[in-house]
């Protein structure tokens, strides 16, 4: 005891010399009391406080802290930081339940104080301290699943700004484990709050949210909540009780999407969207699902839809091309090169426009009689592929493949026997006209 007094008292000398005390004086505010007098005095019971946390002399500086919180809330936020560090430190040396909850209750309060007096900080306001306070609480006392969620999603609301998206990430993965570890929670509870997280990170765009949003669309896909027929059990009916809701179809499609799910479920949740609000991109995935069913009259509609709308070049392109594949899987040849031209037309330097267009072009030339006539379509065919395949000379697998229809035209060439009797030179200019397969090209001889 006797150590302890003159330790104090040395300090208190220390710190109120005439000059110390003098310059103390001019730093310290309204804050601190509503006199010199008041301020000194409370800033000399600070001093003390920080001297019995730094001493470890924990039970001590509890006191201290009391009246400091209670005479002066928004003096220092370093009376807040100390407290809970004391607590947390007699937490974790206690042994006795019924104490630890004692602490950890004091901790708490600690932490709301703060938060009350601090939440306007600039750097570690409400967002940073009730953050804080989560993981503090969550590191202390992990096993209190329900305390540990509510202080996240306390967090959660109070970081407006998503500062910290990796608290997000924390939250959902408590709630992965809620749902498929401890079974405490619903689906539908658990993709609502999926839903309503994913949003908040894409809220804002920076690199960490997006990464904890990747974060937490691996724990959703990992938990066996998003699989498909779970997914239709949980938007079936909701879609059935408010079939005008637009943000329904687009959450269902989402989760549809992400998880690959493309039965008939996931086209009948697009053509309800479709049907409430037109556009190209749902025209888009329209399609898509019907060209995965082999469905090309249906696809071909929904992309004759999208083309109609307000589209730039580049989805111009696409979509001619994509019109062009499925009038040729329908057996439509014809249909398939008009389209093939049209995306040509859009961006001359289109390689899957010319690809498409000599692929129409082989297929059309089934109608043109056997042997030479025929074979002049494929000078055709074999020109279109040459400029695809210098147009795609960066994308390994198509190259690959009309390196081998280019092989596979070449061997079909008319022999040169053929083309002398016909009085033609070899690379000598020709007109193909073979029905509605017309075009120039150039004489060429298999070799």
């Amino acid at each position: 005891m006797k150590q302890k007094i003159l330790r104090l008292a040395f300090a208190a000398a220390a710190l109120f010399s005439a000059a110390g005390a003098s310059a103390q004086m001019r730093e310290l505010g309204p804050e601190w009391g509503d006199n010199d007098s008041i301020r000194m005095e409370n800033f000399k019971t600070f001093s003390f406080y920080r001297e019995s946390y730094q001493f470890k002399l924990y039970d001590e500086a509890a006191g201290y802290l009391q009246y400091l919180m209670d005479a002066v809330p928004k003096a220092r936020p370093e009376i807040y930081h100390a407290g809970v560090l004391i607590y947390t430190t007699k937490y974790n040396a206690s042994t006795d339940e019924a104490q630890k909850k004692i602490y950890l209750d004091s901790m708490l309060m600690i932490f709301d104080r703060w938060i009350d007096n601090f939440a306007n900080d600039p750097e570690q306001g409400r967002a940073y301290l009730t953050r804080k306070k989560a993981l503090d609480y969550m590191a202390l006392a992990g096993n209190d699943r329900e305390g540990v969620n509510k202080l996240l999603q306390e967090a959660i609301a109070a970081d407006s700004t998503m500062k910290y998206p990796e608290v997000v990430a924390i939250y959902f993965q408590q709630l992965t484990d809620d749902y498929k570890l401890f079974e405490s929670i619903e689906a539908d509870e658990y993709i609502a709050e999926y839903e309503k997280l994913a949003g908040l990170l894409d809220s804002v765009d920076t690199p960490e949210s997006a990464k904890q949003r990747e974060t937490i669309d691996m724990l959703a896909a990992g938990s066996g909540a998003l699989d498909c027929g779970t997914l239709e059990t949980i938007y079936g009916p909701r879609i059935e009780a408010d079939p005008e809701n637009k943000d329904l179809y687009t959450a269902a499609i989402g989760l549809l999407q992400r998880n690959q799910c493309k039965g008939p479920f996931y086209t009948k949740v697009i053509e309800g969207l479709h049907k409430l609000d037109p556009s190209a991109s749902t025209a888009l995935i329209l399609a898509g699902a019907f060209e995965d069913n082999k469905e090309y009259e249906t696809a071909i509609k929904y992309l004759t839809d999208a083309l109609a709308g307000d589209v730039d070049p580049e989805l111009k392109e696409n979509l001619y091309v994509r019109l062009a594949a499925n009038y040729l899987q329908s057996g439509k040849a014809q249909l398939a090169a008009n389209n093939a031209k049209q995306a040509i037309a859009v961006n001359p330097e289109s390689g899957y426009g010319y690809n498409m267009l000599a692929l129409a072009y082989a297929a059309g030339s089934s109608a043109c009689p056997e042997g030479f006539e025929r074979q002049t379509v494929y000078w055709l065919v074999y020109d279109n592929l040459a400029k695809a395949r210098k147009l795609l000379a960066d994308d390994g697998r198509d190259v690959k493949n009309i390196d081998a229809d280019l092989a596979s035209y070449r061997e079909n060439f008319p022999l040169k026997e053929e083309t002398f009797f016909r009085g033609m030179d070899e690379g000598s200019t020709y007109t193909v006209k073979c029905g509605w397969i017309t075009g120039t090209t150039t004489v060429r001889t298999v070799k």
